[in-house]
């Protein structure tokens, strides 16, 4: 009689909503498309080596920057050809996202990308989504789906997100950890900094990520490495300075590539910066990028460079 009983309960519930998936850490999510499961490789999801959507998470301050550099234009310069572009309405979201659809072939990819830029006042949402080859119409309308499914949670607090990161590091008297972003990236920041203005990026800063990336022989990583900061959206005007020196860190090889660049709206910031980038054998990558306003990056040096011999994987 109790089994019947619950069995009919459960008939008239009907099927269980779907909910979103999020990476761990992460406050951004969505509802993965049929066929795709959690990466142990970056911040997403994955079906195979066929497809995957990747989730990164920015300071709020990094929307407006990134959407005027995301121009048809902008991404011709990086070798893709933007094939549509719309504003998106995502659940629980008042203001729009940017929903581009790009050609990767100038790349020399056979691939077809999305990017999608999520607005909110505690972050800004980048979810990348790749199909290879050339996508179904099926394929196309899972990943728009799955893309307008995008959500927003409360983010958890900083030390469980900090917990949460697939590396460990020591902070320094004049730079705090101070948030973690999609389980895979943290921000240290000097004391006192405006955090989620624009000008905070004028006070000495540091971004440690983990991510996904192409298999890198060696004898390329110096070119990967300057591509790498070169294509940062958010920054303009970017400029290599001197030559790419190897270095070791986090007990892996690597690049440090030193830059000048400006960031925010015209005029914008001038901003110095220095990057250490890694290469796993699988393709991962490890990345740090310290920046600051020219009077404040080189007395910040000596703190940039303690907590980047402090990184070491879990």
């Amino acid at each position: 009689m109790i089994r019947a009983l619950l069995l009919a309960l459960l008939l008239l519930a009907g099927p269980a909503l779907a909910q979103p998936s999020y990476p761990p850490g992460a406050s951004v999510g969505l509802m993965p498309p049929p066929g795709f499961a959690p990466s142990t490789r970056f911040a997403g999801f994955a079906r195979g080596e066929e497809a995957s959507i990747v989730i990164v998470e920015f300071p709020p301050e990094a929307f407006d920057a990134m959407r005027t550099g995301m121009t048809a234009d902008g991404l011709a310069q990086r070798g893709l050809k933007q094939v549509a572009r719309r504003e998106v309405r995502l659940p629980g979201r008042t203001r729009p996202g940017v929903l581009i659809e790009v050609d990767m072939a100038a790349t020399g990819q056979n691939a077809t990308r999305w990017l999608l830029l999520v607005p909110d006042p505690a972050l800004t949402g980048f979810v990348t989504a790749t199909v290879m080859g050339t996508p179904t119409a099926e394929q196309k309308r899972e990943i728009e789906a799955a893309l307008a499914s995008v959500t927003l949670r409360p983010t958890p607090g900083p030390e469980e997100q900090r917990a949460a990161l697939p590396f460990r590091f020591e902070d320094r008297p004049g730079l705090r950890y101070t948030r973690a972003i999609a389980g895979t990236s943290a921000q240290l920041f000097a004391p006192g900094a405006p955090i989620g203005t624009a000008l905070s990026l004028t006070y000495p800063n540091l971004l440690i990520a983990t991510g996904n990336g192409p298999i890198v022989p060696p004898d390329q990583l110096k070119a990967y490495a300057a591509s790498a900061l070169s294509n940062i959206r958010a920054l303009r005007d970017l400029r290599i300075v001197g030559t790419p020196e190897p270095v070791s860190f986090a007990g892996q090889e690597g690049m440090l590539v030193r830059a000048v660049a400006v960031a925010g709206p015209e005029p914008g910031t001038r901003l110095m910066l220095a990057q250490w980038i890694a290469v796993k054998p699988d393709g991962g990558t490890l990345v740090v990028l310290a920046q600051a306003s020219p009077e404040n990056f080189e007395p910040a040096w000596p703190d940039f460079e303690a907590v980047v011999k402090s990184i070491a994987p879990k």
